[in-house]
């Protein structure tokens, strides 16, 4: 994992707070130092079985030495995998679910550094409150990846997945809301005609039945919102939360400049990856890259913001020429405001729009995949933009919706809310997030954005870290992001072994 710029100057000691809580295992070229630390040179675990060859993330990876080596190094694809068959017990401990969580006590961190003993039991306090939370995920839902997976499936507008029923779903969680429809360009944008049902824990559903010719009643590529009706008992619109493409409102509309959102879903299927996830590599060497400031303008015959396809075409091959295994790609969630280099992120599910449409970017991935180069999004869970037409701030009205009310919520430096990350369906919402772009988009780990400001409720503001350890324990610790990471980092490694 990688770490946000103000988390840069305590990465040593990220670990031991979090106990095990470090996300998606990345890091980059400028930031090597911070790599070595979080990713302890442990080696591989002993292999328990004569089987020479292990599977990593759709790949092969064999013991140095001899050709296993040689074949390992060239990296030959072979079959597609869609979802791989992990042999999670031949990789690195960092790079797999624990097993043996529930006997833990968060403490095997003071191995590494005999320091933090004075610190022995903040460290079990901090992991007793993640195995509590994550066995009531389990209590309640079957496990932590079916808890991320029934949010991927329930919540959104999208085609309905249950063949005796052809239509379109769509689920939110508006618990201040007295009013929701769905409408767009597929109903005259008529507020009353598709009115979603509220259930008695604050999630409105709704269902449409397909057209007669099988067709659905919304068509592909085509705006939508949804009409609320707020708490205050204001009359307005909405991009659903869960929306998975979203685009700037054309000159004319109504909502012309905000953002709006489309349904995606291509006539022809839904897109089909090509080739294998690469195989983990050893060692990171990563090109930090933002594909809309890829171009080199229009002085020189390129456009003001970059495609994924001319990104594809025009920057990856150079990418791979220079010997990078892997690129963390920077503004891929949609942001709105572009000059926040993708941080001021509004809609979390939805790639990007400047660039082009969620199958140009799986096009490109795909085309990093077959050149051997993993692919890391740097990903936003630390804030959100206070964007409230398009985007989830005071989605139902209220100030403490996906956030915290007050001024807990507001980070004051950057102009953004802040999650409340001990929320329910917040965590759903971020879970299944980290879920959906493994599996949606194939990306191979995350950079995690922010985390001092995730960490701590005075968010390192005008904080340095250089007295000790005290500084990064106590009551100025935001456990709830603590815990929240903790489970992020079980769940990625769940659903991505590798990663």
């Amino acid at each position: 994992m990688l770490l946000g710029a103000q988390g840069k100057h305590t990465a040593a000691i990220v670990l031991a707070l979090c106990a095990w809580l470090l996300v998606a295992a990345s890091a980059s070229e400028y930031n090597s130092l911070t790599h070595s630390l979080l990713q302890p040179s442990l080696g591989r675990a002993r292999l328990l079985t004569g089987n020479p060859t292990l599977r990593l993330r759709g790949g092969s990876a064999a013991p140095p030495g001899g050709a296993f080596a040689a074949a390992n190094a060239m990296r030959t694809p072979t079959t597609l995998i869609n979802k791989p068959t992990f042999k999670t017990d031949y990789m690195p401990w960092h790079m797999v679910p624990d097993k043996e969580w529930r006997t833990r006590d968060g403490c095997e961190v003071i191995q590494w550094d005999p320091m933090l003993e004075g610190y022995k039991g903040a460290l079990q306090y901090r992991y007793g409150r993640y195995k509590e939370l994550k066995q009531r995920i389990i209590d309640a839902e079957g496990s932590l990846e079916q808890f991320a997976e029934n949010g991927c499936k329930k919540y959104g507008v999208r085609r309905s997945l249950d063949p005796k029923k052809p239509g379109i779903v769509a689920c939110e969680w508006a618990p201040g809301a007295t009013y929701l429809a769905l409408h767009g360009d597929f109903n005259g944008w008529n507020r009353g005609q598709y009115k979603y049902q509220r259930d008695d824990y604050g999630c409105w559903h709704l269902f449409i039945p397909d057209n007669a010719d099988g067709t659905p009643v919304i068509p592909h590529n085509t705006r939508y919102k949804i009409a609320i009706t707020t708490c205050s008992g204001e009359e307005t619109t909405r991009i659903p939360a869960w929306a998975d493409y979203c685009v700037q409102a054309p000159k004319g509309a109504p909502t012309h400049p905000a953002y709006d959102s489309v349904f995606w879903n291509p006539p022809e299927g839904k897109f089909e990856f090509k080739h294998e996830l690469p195989v983990t590599p050893k060692s990171l060497r990563i090109y930090e890259a933002h594909v809309g400031m890829s171009s080199p303008g229009q002085l020189l015959g390129g456009p003001d913001i970059h495609t994924y396809d001319l990104f594809r075409t025009d920057v990856l091959p150079r990418i791979k020429k220079l010997g990078y295994n892997a690129i963390q790609f920077m503004a891929i969630q949609e942001h709105p405001y572009y000059a926040s280099f993708g941080y001021h992120v509004a809609n979390l599910f939805a790639p990007s729009s400047r660039s082009g449409n969620p199958d140009d970017l799986k096009r490109m991935i795909d085309e990093c995949h077959a050149m051997g180069i993993s692919v890391l999004l740097d990903v936003v869970h630390s804030h959100a933009a206070t964007n409230v037409i398009d985007g989830i701030n005071e989605f139902d009205g209220t100030g403490s919706h996906y956030f915290h009310d007050g001024p807990a919520g507001h980070h004051a430096q950057w102009d953004s809310r802040i999650y409340n990350y001990g929320q329910w369906e917040v965590i759903r919402f971020l879970l299944s997030n980290c879920r959906w772009w493994i599996e949606e988009f194939k990306f191979d780990g995350f950079r995690f954005d922010g985390i001092t400001s995730m960490l701590y409720k005075h968010h390192g503001i005008g904080k340095c870290f250089v007295n000790g350890y005290g500084d990064y324990f106590g009551m100025e610790t935001d456990m709830d992001a603590c815990i929240y990471l903790m489970l992020a980092n079980d769940l990625i490694h769940s659903v991505r072994p590798g990663a």
